[in-house]
């Protein structure tokens, strides 16, 4: 699977056209998009918060998405079956009127709606009123189906659709090939001469659809992670209503026309009805691949990234875009995408989310702003704040370094456990590299928090010392703390020499390998910004 998504991403990079459309289009879009995240005082929020320091959007799984159809299999039952026939009696040796009434017979038993035909059937002799011979002659032929063609037309109406004039000939020919006046499954079996091999295609079909159809489109699901944005600007409400936490959260403004690197594929949602439907054809299965490789390549990633990129009209107010990476675990992935412009919060954002919201953006270089409320209309407007003049509530700063002190700790903690871990895979010779990443992760995080905890202190400091007495015991023991953990950029040297063993010994591979020096280097560039910036008073 690795290999065939590596071709794939070369093949995407190597066609200049689709690259070249897809700028175009978020050029003319006018470049800014959006991400409205809701910032309630949890974790998502501290996940949030660390990716934008961090330079990063969350992608995951459509499979995960809050619309319960987005991305979810979609195809008509009928048509599908349809489909799956046809693709199964190609190569069955028979004349093309046997396999298209054995193909009738198939679709019926698997719909579920063999015993309507039957019934229907019975109907239609009973309004012919006639034990057909066989040896009729043309002229007897074409009268008895245009009887035919009228008794269809008095039949119930939950039948008239089985007997439809797409499969006139197929009832035509069931009719004039039972003498009986009484039509019941055998005599049906004993026209196609070939129970044995109906059962075994319907064995097959059910193996297709249920083991290669759907699992296809969901492993390819696995493969590739989405982040979404919205090109409506900061003032959509109901976006500030759906996603921002009820206008508790923040929204993120994202200038793509700053992208100059290949991050995956930017296109924006279209808003359609009916819904689209995917055929087995669009999943790579035909006559001469019948169990299907579970694999997805060329012209069918293609088809399944447009179906990906559909949504009911309904959502429309969100005027989306979506950045879809291609991916080999399975597992959520971050997209690098510094380029925020500004960060405009609610005006029912939290105080302690603000005081992380000002801090980030007073670092970053982000303008910031405060969504206003209109008092005469339902219009929204936002104000800039001057993020050096900005006055805290120091309650509220108070209660920011408790909260951060806390973080530490527990980051602290969870570090203890994965050294663990680590060493004892390192005992057995192994080298566990998902758990050494979310190592470098937390003690990336940890840095994070040390830093914003110096700042707030100094920050209570510069006004009254006696701001910090309530928490001193606490406040001083996280400091010490978050020295010791700072100042170990020998150990990061030693990893770094460590990780070219681990990759000459083939426990990583090269991508690997890349990725945690890139995270090593972030780190130790932290680690400089702290002791340089967060640490002086």
């Amino acid at each position: 699977m690795e290999t065939k998504v590596n071709d794939f991403l070369a093949r995407a990079k190597e066609n200049l056209d689709k690259i070249n459309r897809m700028n175009d289009a978020i050029k003319k879009a006018g470049g800014l998009f959006y991400q409205y995240r809701p910032c309630r005082i949890d974790k998502n929020t501290i996940y949030d918060i660390e990716n934008i320091s961090h330079g990063v959007v969350y992608a995951r799984s459509p499979l995960y998405m809050n619309d319960p159809f987005d991305s979810e299999l979609g195809f008509s039952s009928e048509k599908l079956m349809d489909e799956l026939v046809e693709v199964c009696i190609e190569n069955i040796d028979a004349s093309v009127s046997a396999k298209k009434l054995m193909g009738f017979i198939l679709k019926n038993k698997l719909l579920n709606s063999f015993t309507d035909l039957i019934k229907g059937l019975n109907l239609l002799k009973k309004e012919l009123n006639i034990s057909l011979p066989t040896d009729l002659n043309k002229e007897q032929l074409n009268r008895v189906r245009h009887r035919l063609e009228a008794g269809i037309k008095k039949l119930p109406k939950d039948l008239q659709k089985i007997f439809n004039k797409k499969n006139l000939d197929n009832v035509f020919a069931l009719i004039i090939s039972i003498n009986s006046l009484e039509i019941n499954e055998e005599e049906i079996n004993n026209i196609v001469n070939a129970q044995g091999a109906l059962d075994k295609i319907v064995e097959q079909i059910n193996e297709i659809r249920e083991n290669v159809y759907a699992n296809t489109y969901r492993k390819f699901l696995s493969t590739i992670n989405i982040s979404c944005f919205s090109a409506s600007g900061w003032n959509n409400a109901l976006m500030w209503a759906h996603y921002a936490n009820s206008y508790g959260g923040i929204c993120i403004e994202y200038d793509f026309s700053k992208i100059k690197d290949f991050i995956g594929f930017i296109y924006p949602v279209d808003y359609l009805h009916p819904r689209p439907l995917l055929s087995i054809k669009d999943l790579g299965i035909t006559k001469d691949n019948l169990k299907g490789s579970t694999e997805v390549t060329g012209e069918t990633i293609w088809r399944i990234i447009d179906y990906l990129l559909v949504k009911d009209k309904v959502w429309d107010y969100e005027k989306e875009w979506r950045i879809i990476d291609v991916q080999q675990s399975g597992k959520p992935s971050f997209i690098k995408l510094p380029y925020i412009k500004s960060i405009t919060m609610g005006p029912k954002v939290e105080s302690l989310v603000k005081h992380w919201v000002i801090n980030l953006c007073r670092e970053k270089n982000i303008e910031c702003y405060n969504l206003k409320l209109s008092y005469d209309s339902f219009g929204i407007n936002r104000e800039r704040i001057d993020l050096e003049d900005f006055k805290f509530n120091f309650d509220d700063e108070g209660n920011f370094v408790v909260h951060l002190s806390e973080k530490f700790s527990k980051t602290g903690d969870e570090l203890g456990k994965l050294q663990k871990s680590i060493r004892e895979k390192v005992e057995e010779g192994e080298f566990d590299y998902d758990t050494f990443v979310e190592l470098l992760t937390q003690v990336e995080d940890g840095i994070m928090f040390g830093y914003y905890l110096r700042h707030s202190i100094n920050n209570m400091r510069k006004y009254d010392e006696g701001l910090l007495e309530p928490v001193e015991e606490q406040v001083v023991k996280a400091l010490q703390s978050i020295d010791n953990f700072v100042d170990n950029k020998g150990t990061l040297s030693d990893m770094q020499v460590s990780i070219v063993g681990i990759l000459h010994k083939g426990l990583i591979n090269y991508k690997q390998f890349k990725f945690i020096n890139s995270k090593l280097d972030s780190i130790c560039s932290l680690i400089e910004y702290y002791q340089e910036r967060a640490v002086a008073k």
